[in-house]
């Protein structure tokens, strides 16, 4: 059985990477909005799928896909570092496996699982341009906040990265073993 399931976590980590490798040099030439945040779905559904496959109680199988994932990502991009990236997959690898915690190996701990990864994709913008551009882009917010009703639009792709996180786990819920 431990064969089984290194076996599934070694196939379904590579599907993810192998993924984020075509779909991700596919919609960057398109110059495609929120390809993370549909790369991240997708990504979900693959792993959370994986998961379904392992039977018993075990925290480390998502953890250990996007590892694997992340490791075929490094070796591909002709050796160019983008530790963003990395430090995304295994967040959003994290934060699935912290909605199965939380919620269990259920319909519900995939839904929560799927929805939590997806909020990384907007946070990660707002943490990183924040560490990057420090007080300058609170002031770059600020001027924003003027009259532009920026609250609803953040709400608007808060629930639009939920529903989608949500979509993909209860899908991969629903497939098949």
């Amino acid at each position: 059985m431990k064969h089984k399931k290194i076996a599934y976590i070694a196939s379904f980590g590579m599907l993810w990477g192998i993924s984020e490798l075509v779909l991700g040099t596919w919609l960057h030439m398109l110059h495609m909005p929120f390809k993370g945040s549909l790369l991240t779905a997708i990504g979900m559904y693959i792993i959370l799928t994986g998961r379904k496959m392992i039977p018993g109680r075990d925290r480390t199988s998502l953890i250990s896909m996007g590892v694997i994932c992340v490791v075929i990502k490094f070796f591909s991009i002709g050796l160019v570092p983008k530790p963003n990236i990395y430090i995304s997959i295994l967040l959003e690898t994290l934060l699935a496996q912290a909605g199965l915690i939380i919620a269990g190996h259920n319909l519900a701990g995939y839904m929560l699982g799927g929805a939590l990864a997806l909020l990384w994709p907007p946070a990660s913008r707002v943490i990183f341009f924040g560490l990057i551009l420090g007080r300058d882009y609170l002031a770059f917010i600020n001027q924003l906040n003027i009259g532009r009703g920026i609250a609803a639009g953040i709400a608007a792709v808060v629930i639009l990265h939920l529903a989608l996180g949500m979509f993909a786990g209860a899908a991969a819920w629903k497939s098949k073993k």
